[in-house]
C-alpha cells in the first residue's frame, strides 16, 4: 500500500506526518514528527531567517528526506507558512533545502494557507460548519473565514505576539494584562468587519490544549467555552513560562505561546461575540494528506453495470447521492478515507443486483455478480468489501470470499454497509439529495427532511457500527 506526506513549516515548528491507506480506505499506518525549532523567533524581530537557523532548517529536511525514503512515501506535499512567506531570504533557504536534500518545499501564499485550513474544518465538521466562523491560529498568522467574506490571513500569530508584546512571557500583573488584552482586541478589530458569529471551529495546536482547561460540553467535538477562558487567561498570565509549562503539562517551546493564544480567542470573542469555539483536532497537514489520498469516482462503471443488469438507475442514483452525502458529512466519526467512497458508491448503484436473480438470497448473488462482473473499475478485494457491506445492509448472509477479507477490510465493510443502510431508508422517504449533519450535538443528527417514517433498526445499525447515537429527522 503507497504511503503519503505531508510537511507543514510553521512558526514554531516543523511537523511530518506520514498515512497509509489501504485500497478499502481504512488508515492502515500512521507516523508523526515533530521538530521544535522556532523560525517565527527569527523573522518577526529581524526579517530573516538567521544562518545557524538556516542550516538547522535544512539539517531536518535531511531527516524529513530519510523519513520518506524509510515510509516508502509515493507522493508528499511540503509547504511553508508565514515565517518563511515573511522572510526576506526564505526562498532561498527553500531552494537551499532542495538542492540539499531533494525535497521541493513550497512557500504558500496565505490565502492558499486558509483553504486548507478551511478544508480541514469543513471536512471535520461538515455541514454542521455552515454560518460559523472558521478559525486558524499559527504561530505567524491567524486565518479567518466567514459565510460572507472570503477567507483571510492576518498577522496575528501566537509567536508573532510574544515577540511584539514581550511581556507575554510574564508573569503579569492584571492591570499590564488587561492592557495587552484590549491592544490585540483593537487591532483585529481594526482589520475585519464585525458580525455576531456564536459558534468558532478552529484548528490549531494550542486549541487542543485550551479546551482540556476551559472545556464546553458539545458533542462529538472538544470545545473551549469562552465564558471560562477569561479566568483562565488571568491565572496563566500570573505565572512564569516554566510554571505554565508545569501547571498545563505543556512543551516547553509551547508554555510561551499558549497566553497568547487564549487572549486571540478573547479578541474573536470580543470582536465576533463569540460564545464556543469547537476544536476539532485538525488542520493543514490533515488536509494535504486527503488531497494526496483523493481518488477518482467509479461511479461511471457501477452505474453501467447497473443498466447492463436491468437496474432502476434513477433509483440506484439517488441512493448513491444519499450516501456520498453522509459519508462526507459523517468523515470525522468513521474516519474512512476517499477510497472506500469507490466501494460505498458501487455498493449503492448495485444494490438491487442480487434480488433480480433470487429475493430470498439476494445479498448472496449479489456479492457473486459483483465479484465476476465485468467493466467494474475495482479490484477483487474492493469487490469483496463491496459485498461485504451489501450483506450488512440488507442483514444478509455473508458471502463466502469475506472469510478471505483482512481485518481493516471487515472494519471498512461494516461501516460502509451501516451507512449504505441508512442510504437505501432515505431514498424511498425523501426527494432530498442533500444531507445535513450536526456534530455539534449529542446524539448526531442527520437532517435530509424525511416525508415518512424509516425503519428504525437501520439507524440503530449505523449507531452501532460508528460507536456514536444517532438520530434522523
Amino acid at each position: 500500500m503507497p504511503a503519503v506526506a505531508a510537511v507543514d513549516v510553521g512558526s514554531s515548528a516543523i511537523r511530518l506526518s506520514v498515512a497509509v491507506v489501504s485500497p478499502t480506505g481504512s488508515l492502515a499506518g500512521s507516523d508523526f514528527h515533530r521538530y521544535g525549532l522556532r523560525l517565527g523567533s527569527d523573522v518577526f524581530s529581524r526579517g530573516v531567517i538567521a544562518d545557524n537557523t538556516s542550516r538547522l532548517l535544512v539539517d531536518v529536511f535531511g531527516d524529513i528526506a530519510g523519513k520518506l525514503r524509510e515510509h516508502d512515501v509515493s507522493s508528499y506535499r511540503a509547504v511553508a507558512t508565514s515565517a518563511m512567506r515573511d522572510a526576506g531570504n526564505g526562498r532561498d533557504i527553500a531552494r537551499a533545502i532542495r538542492d540539499a536534500t531533494g525535497v521541493r518545499l513550497e512557500i504558500i501564499s496565505g490565502r492558499e494557507e486558509a483553504r486548507l485550513a478551511r478544508q480541514a474544518l469543513t471536512r471535520s465538521l461538515g455541514s454542521s460548519a455552515t454560518g460559523a466562523l472558521l478559525v486558524d491560529i499559527g504561530g505567524g498568522s491567524l486565518e479567518i473565514e466567514t459565510s460572507r467574506r472570503a477567507a483571510r490571513s492576518l498577522p496575528f500569530g501566537t509567536v508573532r505576539l510574544v515577540e511584539r508584546y514581550p511581556e507575554l512571557r510574564g508573569p503579569l500583573r492584571l492591570k499590564a494584562l488587561r492592557e495587552v488584552q484590549r491592544a490585540i482586541a483593537r487591532d483585529l478589530a481594526r482589520r475585519v468587519k464585525r458580525r455576531r458569529y456564536a459558534v468558532a471551529i478552529a484548528t490549531g495546536g494550542n486549541l487542543d490544549v485550551l479546551a482540556r482547561h476551559a472545556p464546553f460540553a458539545s458533542g462529538f467535538w472538544p470545545a473551549i467555552d469562552l465564558s471560562r477562558l477569561q479566568q483562565l487567561t488571568e491565572s496563566l498570565a500570573a505565572l512564569t513560562v516554566d510554571e505554565r509549562r508545569e501547571a498545563m503539562e505543556l512543551r516547553a517551546d509551547r508554555a510561551d505561546v499558549i497566553l497568547p493564544a487564549a487572549l486571540l480567542l478573547l479578541a474573536l470573542k470580543r470582536v465576533f461575540g463569540l460564545q464556543v469555539v469547537v476544536v476539532p483536532g485538525t488542520g493543514l497537514r490533515e488536509s494535504i494528506l486527503h488531497d494526496l489520498v483523493a481518488t477518482e469516482s467509479v461511479r461511471s462503471s457501477a452505474k453501467a453495470v447497473a443498466r447492463r443488469f436491468g437496474i432502476d438507475t434513477k433509483r440506484a442514483a439517488h441512493r448513491a447521492s444519499l450516501a456520498r452525502g453522509l459519508f462526507e458529512a459523517l468523515l470525522p466519526v468513521h474516519r474512512l478515507w476517499a477510497p472506500a467512497l469507490r466501494i460505498l458508491e458501487t455498493a449503492a448503484y448495485l444494490y438491487d443486483l442480487g434480488g433480480l436473480v433470487d429475493g430470498e438470497d439476494a445479498a448472496r448473488h449479489t456479492a457473486y455478480l459483483v465479484r465476476h462482473a465485468s467493466g467494474l473499475a475495482l479490484d477483487n478485494r474492493c469487490r469483496d468489501v463491496v459485498g461485504y457491506a451489501l450483506a450488512v445492509a440488507s442483514d444478509g448472509p455473508l458471502f463466502e470470499a469475506t472469510d478471505d477479507l483482512r481485518p481493516d477490510d471487515l472494519s471498512s465493510g461494516r461501516i460502509l454497509g451501516g451507512i449504505l443502510a441508512l442510504a437505501h431508508c432515505l431514498a424511498g422517504a425523501t426527494n432530498r439529495r442533500q444531507v445535513r449533519v450536526d456534530l455539534l450535538r449529542s446524539p448526531i443528527v442527520v437532517d435530509v427532511g424525511l416525508d415518512r417514517p424509516i425503519d428504525a433498526r437501520k439507524v440503530l445499525l449505523l449507531t452501532r457500527v460508528l460507536g456514536q447515537r444517532v438520530s434522523v429527522l
